[in-house]
């Protein structure tokens, strides 16, 4: 649900700082964006194209017992370093120390992560290059280990400057979010209903004043009709197709108030590899392709970026070491130089 969030906040112009930090402290290196980085693959493509599934048996940071590694980006045109990022880990391959560092190697930021039993996030918060905590993240559960309460601070680290609540059902599946200010004054929520499988039937977002601001249904071949002027109507749609050759098409949709639809398609082979992804526009224009290309491995090599005339732009290139992991992460241009390359080393625990 981050694209609901992004559009309620950019009416909220106060909360976008505060929630890039806080979506930063949890979703980029905490609980949830956590899990991707098991793996240096994985991790590396999300970031770069989207999900691509894990496969059974591969290596991770945590059966490899990886300790940290170090990511360093450099300019392939002058040989200087752009940046250098150092990554600790736990013994569940959670990272508890992110540090980020200029071209000079001198600090600019760092993330701290505490967790409960090496697995569920407690606390994240940021230190500047003068060692000052800048951001905090609490986190709170239940005794399921769902998440029920977040705290965002800035600033005054004794006083939250906003904070959100979360309920559950007896499935474990969110029913309820609530966001908060500093004053404890309701901002906006967001309610949830599911199908008798889980999966889910409708989001609703109300402002402060318990109005009904936008809803969102994820049943396909619906239209996204204006119920009333104060109320817009959205549609999700996700769909798979699967060929008699064992490849597969995911569609994605977005359907708007004004039947504009925004559709994003995944093409995958037979052993669920991505082979392109493509993303059109309202207008059912193609804006945006990749295709991507996979050794015998399943690891992904090679994949190249086109524009919305098909001409191709930048490309990317993956190395890797022998147990999986990236090891090199290359660049090139759309006249096929390599123009900038971010190396990885990592070192591993007894």
């Amino acid at each position: 649900m981050q694209f609901v969030r992004r559009y309620y906040f950019t009416a909220m112009k106060k909360t976008i700082l505060l929630t890039t930090m806080m979506l930063l402290g949890i979703f980029c290196f905490g609980q949830f964006g956590l899990d991707q980085l098991n793996n240096a693959q994985t991790r590396l493509v999300y970031s770069q194209i989207g999900f691509i599934k894990k496969k059974p048996g591969k290596k991770t940071f945590k059966t490899e017992k990886v300790k940290s590694y170090t990511e360093i980006n450099q300019n392939l045109k002058n040989k200087k370093q752009i940046s250098k990022i150092v990554y600790t880990l736990n013994k569940m391959a959670w990272s508890t120390n992110y540090e980020r560092f200029n071209k000079k190697n001198k600090l600019i930021f760092a993330w701290k992560y505490k967790y409960i039993n090496d697995t569920l996030i407690s606390l994240t918060y940021s230190i500047n290059k003068k060692g000052d905590t800048t951001y905090k993240n609490t986190y709170a559960y239940n005794e399921t280990g769902m998440l029920t309460r977040q705290e965002s601070y800035y600033k005054d680290m004794n006083q939250p400057k906003i904070f959100e609540t979360r309920s559950y059902n007896a499935q474990n599946k969110l029913v309820k979010n609530e966001h908060y200010n500093k004053n404890g004054q309701l901002e906006f929520r967001y309610e949830y209903d599911y199908y008798e499988n889980g999966s889910k039937k409708e989001t609703r977002l109300y402002n402060h004043k318990n109005k009904l601001k936008i809803k969102y249904t994820y049943e396909c071949d619906l239209k996204g009709e204006i119920e009333n002027k104060e109320v817009k109507a959205r549609n999700y749609c996700s769909k798979k197709n699967v060929n008699a050759d064992g490849t597969f098409v995911e569609i994605f949709e977005f359907k708007d108030e004004k039947n504009r639809i925004r559709k994003t398609v995944y093409n995958y082979n037979k052993d669920s590899t991505l082979k392109q992804f493509e993303r059109f526009d309202v207008k059912g224009n193609l804006i945006y392709k990749a295709n991507y290309y996979f050794d015998d491995k399943q690891q992904v090599t090679f994949y190249d970026t086109f524009n919305r005339k098909g001409k191709k732009q930048n490309s990317y290139q993956y190395i890797y070491n022998d147990k999986g992991f990236v090891e090199k992460f290359i660049t090139f241009n759309k006249k096929n130089k390599a123009v900038e390359e971010t190396s990885y080393t990592y070192a591993y625990g007894e």
